[in-house]
């Protein structure tokens, strides 16, 4: 098992040189994977600390007039992948829905430095925030695999992206001409992360990717994810399972009382 890495320090710091040279646009990677938004001349080629990818003030979300989670701060950097942890019903699901413009919500949310907290959902989407919900059944069952992920690509994602999903996810190549409701639970999630990705996005909001999953399928969904953790990309994560968060987080914050604190 992997020691949790946000126990150790700055997380630029501890990048690994594959996350470290797509974050910081290395010239020797260009030809890589790359994140949505296009590297600036200054980004080119340059070593330094990664850049804020994700910045939220004084947030709270909730139903109606409840607040669920209140006065959040946080900053989460290009490339970093954040754990929020927490038991069963203590908001969780709800902040991860808040900032993917699901319920009722207040605060800022800066993405790429671009607030976007007045935009609806869709809109959001489009800004670059890609949402994976708690719930199975976020694929279209009587469509193949190859189909969902078409309709998901809208208007075509790029040759690296799928040649990404297609490496991280290669049981998604092997079943590519099966309808999608006929996938196991934990397939069907690979599918709706792989989904998420074709939208190329500036950042993943994952909401309990692990739950109900089999202890095979489990080690197979986090070293996906942490697969994509090496391609550079930046992840929000909500979970209640411990070891899987410490595969895949840089750090960790629990949720408690309404409030978002750092994992000691």
């Amino acid at each position: 098992m992997r020691s949790q890495s946000w126990r150790m320090g700055p997380a630029w710091l501890r990048a690994c040189p594959v996350t470290w040279r797509r974050i910081v646009g290395c010239e020797a990677c260009i030809s890589g994977w790359m994140p949505r938004r296009p590297w600036t001349e200054n980004e080119r080629g340059r070593c330094g600390p990664m850049t804020t990818q994700l910045e939220i003030d004084r947030f709270s979300a909730g139903y109606g007039r409840i607040m669920v989670c209140r006065d959040v701060q946080l900053t989460i950097e290009r490339g970093e992948v954040v754990a929020v942890l927490g038991a069963n019903g203590a908001g969780k699901s709800t902040f991860l829905q808040g900032l993917a413009g699901l319920n009722d919500s207040q605060g800022t949310i800066r993405l790429d430095g671009t607030s976007i907290e007045g935009l609806n959902a869709a809109a959001r989407a489009r800004a670059g925030l890609a949402f994976v919900p708690e719930q199975r059944g976020n694929v279209f069952p009587h469509m193949t695999v190859l189909e969902n992920l078409a309709i998901a690509g809208g208007k075509g994602a790029s040759g690296a992206t799928r040649e990404l999903i297609d490496e991280v996810f290669p049981a998604l190549e092997k079943y590519r001409t099966r309808q999608a409701g006929l996938l196991s639970g934990g397939e069907q999630q690979m599918l709706a992360i792989a989904m998420a990705l074709m939208s190329e996005p500036a950042m993943m909001l994952l909401d309990e990717p692990s739950q109900g999953l089999a202890p095979t399928l489990l080690r197979s969904i986090a070293a996906s994810l942490a697969r994509l953790k090496q391609g550079g990309i930046t992840m929000l994560v909500a979970e209640q399972n411990r070891w899987f968060a410490g595969e895949i987080a840089d750090r960790a914050l629990l949720v408690g009382g309404g409030r978002l604190t750092p994992e000691e």
